[in-house]
């Protein structure tokens, strides 16, 4: 089977949702032509960014690790002047933007969940669990 007819997560999620009863059951042939249109078109952004989005926190952490000053802290901004320089990124923000998402304040969640780094305002601290976190990234 190739990529183009492989069934996603965002699919199977909505016609669990159909199954549920959380999707009303169309009346009119129009309607359910819609429902299917609607299932077919939809995408795993998830699993599609998952290779992006790891380069992107990887790169996010080394520089912040080359960056920060004597008290471990870095401008989120000198940051996000390097990840800008990368392909990965810029297609990764365009894809996030189209469904208006922040891609730096996706990749800051993500990393302050990990407890891989803490903000304060426009800046972010590295914290001692950075280069083991960024060790595991790597190896995968």
């Amino acid at each position: 089977m190739n990529k183009a007819n492989e069934v996603n997560k965002a699919q199977v999620a909505l016609i669990k949702n159909i199954a549920e009863g959380g999707v009303e059951l169309p009346t009119t042939n129009y309607a359910l032509s819609e429902i299917v249109k609607d299932a077919l078109l939809l995408r795993d952004f998830d699993t599609e960014e998952s290779e992006s989005f790891k380069r992107c926190k990887i790169q996010f952490i080394k520089t912040a690790i080359q960056k920060v000053d004597v008290d471990g802290w870095v401008y989120i901004s000198i940051i996000k002047n390097v990840l800008t320089r990368r392909a990965y990124f810029n297609d990764l923000s365009r894809s996030q933007a189209a469904r208006d998402l922040d891609t730096v304040r996706n990749i800051i969640v993500d990393l302050m969940k990990d407890n891989v780094i803490k903000r304060v305002g426009s800046q972010v601290f590295v914290t001692s669990t950075a280069k083991d976190y960024l060790d595991g990234l790597e190896s995968f």
